[in-house]
């Protein structure tokens, strides 16, 4: 379908149904960066944009181009005023890519599937960043509090793919 050929209300249309996913993203970036309650609950909060970052890395990696999960990494870190900046955009830029990339694995499977994936992928990404952590900084902090917030996101992840799910099959095929 030629972007030209279409009425604007089609264009309109489109582009409201195409930007759902980014205000999802954005909604779940927010919650990410909002402080809630006591420094446990605090520490166990998981990263919902990574959550977002996986389910369309897997179905429609075009969403997710690599500078923009790179910028929502960089935007986590100034917002955060983490030590290491650049950490979660170097995280989300490796696993885009390394979903982005084996995405046939994923493409078809039964949720339970995907949710494994999902857990060892989410494993993977906080460990990453603990060990880069405490590379660059020579000291060894404890993994409890992102290993609670693996399991959490875990625990959240089936949540989030349903209504990930309800907004892909918003989404047109083709423009």
């Amino acid at each position: 379908m030629d972007m030209s050929t279409l009425s604007m209300t089609r264009k309109v249309e489109l582009y409201g149904r195409f930007s759902i996913p980014y205000v999802l993203l954005f909604f779940c970036l927010i919650l990410d960066v909002v402080s809630f309650g006591s420094l446990a609950v605090q520490e166990s909060k998981p990263l919902l944009s990574f959550i977002v970052v996986f389910y369309w890395c897997v179905y429609r990696p075009t969403l997710l181009p690599l500078w923009l999960v790179f910028l929502l990494g960089l935007f986590i870190d100034f917002i955060n005023a983490y030590d290491i900046v650049g950490l979660h955009a170097l995280t989300f830029v490796l696993v885009r890519s390394v979903i982005a990339d084996q995405r046939k694995l994923f493409i078809g499977q039964p949720f339970i599937t995907i949710m494994l994936g999902f857990a060892i992928v989410s494993m993977a990404f906080y460990s990453a960043q603990w060990g880069i952590t405490g590379l660059l900084s020579g000291h060894a902090y404890s993994f409890m509090p992102l290993l609670l917030k693996a399991l959490s996101g875990i625990f959240l992840f089936p949540l989030f793919f349903l209504l990930m799910h309800m907004v892909h099959k918003l989404l047109p095929v083709r423009i």
